[in-house]
């Protein structure tokens, strides 16, 4: 990002503080340290600071949540498919959004954006499922 800013990005996953723990178990911020960081961290003609989703079924995101927190004049959504990762089959993880059929998304898609967010549904290539090269699918066969 030009004029030595960058654009800053944290997983959240689920709305669901105990499944949060459980899908990312290490030490991690809760809603109100991101948004306190967050804001503190924005400056006027900073790009918005995303809030990422991998989206699992069985693991609610829920906007009317996310909006008690975060202000959509700092935060935006993106909305991601799981790729299947060894990870994710081994947990067995089924994606809420279907990758082949991104219309899956469009409730939760129009939901952030009647709580005001600027809301990306960022699929990918499918052809990276097939091959393996999709972030977090090889490197996660090494270890």
């Amino acid at each position: 990002y030009s004029g030595g800013h960058f654009q800053l990005q944290f997983s959240i996953h689920t709305t669901d503080s105990g499944k949060r723990d459980k899908i990312i178990p290490v030490k991690k911020w809760g809603f109100e340290e991101i948004t306190k960081y967050g804001e503190r961290f924005f400056e006027s003609g900073d790009r918005k600071i995303t809030l990422n989703f991998a989206a699992a079924k069985d693991y609610e995101i829920e906007p009317k949540i996310i909006r008690e927190y975060f202000n959509p004049e700092f935060f935006l959504i993106k909305l991601t498919p799981l790729n299947p990762t060894n990870n994710v089959r081994k947990n067995n993880l089924v994606s809420f959004i279907d990758p082949y059929e991104p219309e899956t998304a469009s409730g939760l898609v129009e939901s952030f954006r009647s709580y005001g967010f600027d809301t990306i549904l960022s699929i990918g290539e499918i052809e990276e499922n097939m091959i393996g090269s999709n972030c977090g699918q090889f490197v996660s066969c090494f270890g």
